[in-house]
């Protein structure tokens, strides 16, 4: 009796074992982020898509480098000497990728497909918010 407890129990430990990693190699699979992602936050004429696929990453079409790296949370790449990262955000129903390196200027993207997730702005409080840094750009101190 004792030695079919262990064996039930060595059965147990090993499918835990084998399910944990499952669902590590599906936690850190780049395939979770491959697709297009549009830039939001612009204007459409503007918009910058970011393309992930298992040839490497696209920017606007354009091949920029072959290889990146992704551990789940942060993408990151190297193209023109320069490094990238991309910190996922957002939800599962809402998926966006913000940028962290380089900080600024600041980038949002959204997976292409979930546009219709995003929130409008209110047009009233752009066009209040644009007057208002139009007037400080005039006012001295």
């Amino acid at each position: 009796m004792k030695s079919v407890l262990a064996v039930l129990g060595l059965l147990l430990i090993s499918c835990s074992a084998v399910l944990i990693y499952m669902s590590y190699r599906d936690y850190i699979s780049p395939e979770k982020i491959y697709g297009s992602w549009l830039e939001t936050q612009v204007m459409h004429d503007r918009r910058e898509v970011i393309t992930f696929n298992k040839h490497g990453v696209y920017r606007n079409s354009h091949l920029i480098t072959t290889k990146f790296d992704f551990d789940g949370k942060l993408i990151q790449f190297k193209s023109g000497g320069r490094e990238t990262i991309y910190q996922i955000s957002g939800t599962s129903a809402s998926p966006q990728l913000k940028r962290i390196e380089p900080s600024q200027p600041v980038q949002v993207l959204i997976k292409q497909g979930y546009e219709h997730t995003l929130e409008e702005p209110d047009n009233a409080w752009r066009r209040q918010n644009t007057r208002s840094a139009f007037a400080e750009g005039f006012t001295s101190d």
